[in-house]
């Protein structure tokens, strides 16, 4: 496991102060781990297969981030530098705004 991954904050989602953990977990990291959630298994090993295939195809360059409405896919060329780095991040994504 890298060292990132290490320092991850596991929030438990039983705990009565998962909501304020998780909140600050992405305010101050971007990132955490949601340790005993009833999501089960099989559905999110769908979505990450699902997710897999829609960033290796090329349908992917048809949902280019929109400025306005703040969403869409976001490549690896113009991805942001996390809080506080001055490092450009090395990943693609896809944000929805609804």
């Amino acid at each position: 496991m890298s060292t990132v991954m290490n320092e991850l904050r596991p929030v438990e989602y039983t705990n009565p102060e998962a909501g304020s953990q998780f909140y600050q977990a992405l305010r101050d990291d971007g990132f955490l781990v949601l340790d005993k959630h009833p999501i089960d298994y099989g559905l999110i090993s769908e979505t990450y297969a699902a997710w897999q295939a829609f960033f290796e195809s090329g349908s992917k360059d048809g949902f280019e981030f929109d400025q306005e409405r703040h969403d869409g896919y976001v490549s690896a060329d113009v991805s942001e530098c996390a809080v506080g780095s001055k490092q450009k991040d090395i990943k693609s994504f896809y944000h929805y705004y609804s």
